[in-house]
This record gives C-alpha cells, sequence and structure tokens, in this order.
C-alpha cells in the first residue's frame, strides 16, 4: 500500500494497463492445462501433508497411547525427513529424475504407506517410522512442483501469478486437509482415513502423468 503512494507514477504505463495486463496473464495461466495441472497438484500435496504430519502426534498419543514427548520426537523427525525430500528432489533433478516423476514417487509414497500408518495394527514405534518415511519421499514433490514453474511459463510472462496460483491452491489444501480428515476420523475412527487418502494420492498420480506431456512439449 504504502508503495503505491510514495512511488511516483509512471507517465508511460496507466493503472488501466496495468490491470488489463495482470487480468491477461491471469487468464493465460488458468486457461493452460499444465498450470492448472500443477495446481492442483499442489493443492493435493498440501492436503496430504497436513492432514498426515498435523494429526501424527495426536494418532500416536490418543490413539496409539504414545507419551507426548516420544510424539512429538517422532512428529519433529517426520517433518525434518519432509525438509530433506526436498533437497533430495533437486540432487535426483541433478542425476536425471524427471519432474514428474519425483511428483509420481512422493504420492505413490502417500497412498502405498497410509493404509499401513491408518488402518494395520502396527507397533507406535512402526507407525511413526512409516509417517517419517512418507512425509520423506512426500518433500520430492514441492521442490519439484516448483521446478517445474519455469518450465511451465516459458516464453510467456506468467510467473508471477503462476506461483500465486500455486499459493491459493497450497492454502485451500492446508484450509481443507485437516478439517476434513478430522471429520472424517471423528466419525469413523483412525482406520477409515485411507478411504480418502488412498484416492486423492492416485488422482495425484494421474495428474503427475498428465504433467508430463505438458512438461516435455515445453
Amino acid at each position: 500500500s504504502f508503495a503505491f503512494i510514495l512511488l511516483p507514477p509512471d507517465e508511460k504505463t496507466s493503472g488501466a494497463a496495468i490491470s488489463g495486463l495482470a487480468l491477461k496473464d491471469v487468464r493465460i495461466v488458468l486457461k493452460d492445462a499444465g498450470c492448472r495441472w500443477l495446481a492442483i497438484c499442489f493443492g493435493l500435496y498440501t492436503f496430504q501433508y497436513f492432514a498426515l504430519a498435523g494429526f501424527l502426534p495426536i494418532m500416536l498419543v490418543s490413539g496409539l497411547g504414545l507419551s507426548l514427548s516420544a510424539a512429538s520426537l517422532y512428529t519433529a523427525a517426520a517433518i525434518l525427513a519432509n525438509a530433506i525430500g526436498n533437497i533430495a528432489a533437486g540432487v535426483l533433478m541433478r542425476w536425471g529424475m524427471p519432474i514428474w516423476g519425483n511428483i509420481l514417487l512422493a504420492f505413490a509414497g502417500y497412498g502405498l504407506t497410509s493404509v499401513l500408518i491408518f488402518s494395520a495394527n502396527l507397533s507406535p514405534s512402526s507407525v511413526a517410522g512409516l509417517a517419517i518415511v512418507t512425509l520423506g519421499f512426500a518433500g520430492l514433490a514441492p521442490a519439484s512442483m516448483f521446478a517445474a514453474l519455469p518450465r511451465l511459463a516459458a516464453g510467456r510472462d506468467i510467473l508471477a501469478p503462476l506461483v500465486g496460483f500455486l499459493q491459493q491452491t497450497s492454502n485451500i489444501g492446508q484450509f481443507l486437509g485437516p478439517m476434513i480428515i478430522g471429520t472424517f476420523v471423528a466419525h469413523y475412527g483412525w482406520a477409515a482415513a485411507p478411504i480418502l487418502l488412498v484416492p486423492l494420492a492416485c488422482g495425484a498420480i494421474a495428474i503427475s502423468l498428465a504433467l508430463r506431456s505438458q512438461l516435455n512439449a515445453r
């Protein structure tokens, strides 16, 4: 707000022209299939991430009888593993792993392990270990999605609105994930969580395959 007040007006570019350019860029982003797929995928990632990371300490304490201190340590290890996964995504891409491949691996981890984490009769340490591994693989997704942005925006001045688009779908996933999973678990129990999480993971895997053709065409 202060920038618009303090900075002198640009005599060459009117406010209407700037607004028109901004709206044009937004329309380009919304009409582009690759941009839409990537944004949806980011929303699904944050949905899954906060559904697992957000409820992990509650599940370990109330559902599996772990102490609060132990549950906190396991949750911290899972979040650290996610950060390591972000770094590993860049290493894998340097070694030749395609962007869509990293995203597919991340959601495949969710789909394969969510059944074991939420519904199998495993020990608390086994559940925590699986959650750590799952969130580690999940970390491959966000770094890879941001790496896809310049390729999807190549030749067009849409990088800024595309980042904003991803941020909005990320916020939607963060909002809906804990709320939907929390409501579902409250009614049907922890064992029912994969009924929601597995189809979402499969949908994200399908989107990563759709992104493959979009990214290869850029």
